[in-house]
């Protein structure tokens, strides 16, 4: 793996860059077609049964989600599934779509977090699992950043899952540009039980 930022090794050795766009399928066939991205695993619906808390309020927002992957460099398009509250939400509001944020996933995800906030960054958002272990963060950035900043812990079943949907958006016996899944279990189920 490319070490991407080599004096910034707390954030780990991965990223993403990702945008939210209104219509996923209309992303979809943008990335697809125009810029010739080979294919994206996708989850209709990705919130699942993890509690997120945005600005300070739990809410109850879902989206869509696509990866596919430039490089080492993991692609990501989201869509928000309801107008509930979310950063996604607020960023189509406010006239905007496309980038929305850079992802990286730290080895010592809360050791990041808490070296990003001494930097001055503000979490916005945070996403829970069932058993209540925070699992990803976005944060308002600099302006020399100009996008959010999201955090995310390399898990075990990141460690995973992430290598399967690369190697499923550039195998060559797979047909079409979309491979698509109700959710992100449905996915995990298939391919590993």
């Amino acid at each position: 793996m490319l070490d991407i930022l080599p004096h910034a090794d707390f954030l780990g050795k991965r990223m993403q860059v990702a945008f939210v766009v209104k219509d996923i399928d209309e992303g979809l066939a943008f990335w697809t077609g125009k810029m010739g991205v080979k294919r994206f695993v996708m989850f209709e619906a990705n919130a699942g049964k993890r509690k997120i808390v945005y600005q300070g309020k739990e809410t109850d927002m879902d989206m869509s989600i696509a990866y596919s992957y430039l490089g080492d460099c993991q692609l990501e398009l989201l869509s928000p599934r309801n107008d509930s509250p979310s950063p996604y939400v607020d960023f189509l509001k406010s006239g905007q779509s496309g980038l929305h944020h850079v992802g990286f996933w730290p080895d010592d995800y809360m050791g990041a977090c808490a070296k990003i906030e001494r930097a001055g960054f503000e979490e916005v958002c945070a996403f829970y699992t069932p058993t209540g272990e925070k699992n990803a963060s976005y944060y308002n950035s600099p302006a020399a950043i100009g996008t959010m900043l999201e955090l995310v812990p390399m898990t075990r079943d990141r460690g995973t899952y992430f290598p399967k949907i690369r190697e499923l958006v550039e195998s060559d016996e797979i047909k079409g540009p979309v491979l698509r899944f109700p959710s992100r279990q449905d996915f995990l189920k298939r391919y590993f039980g």
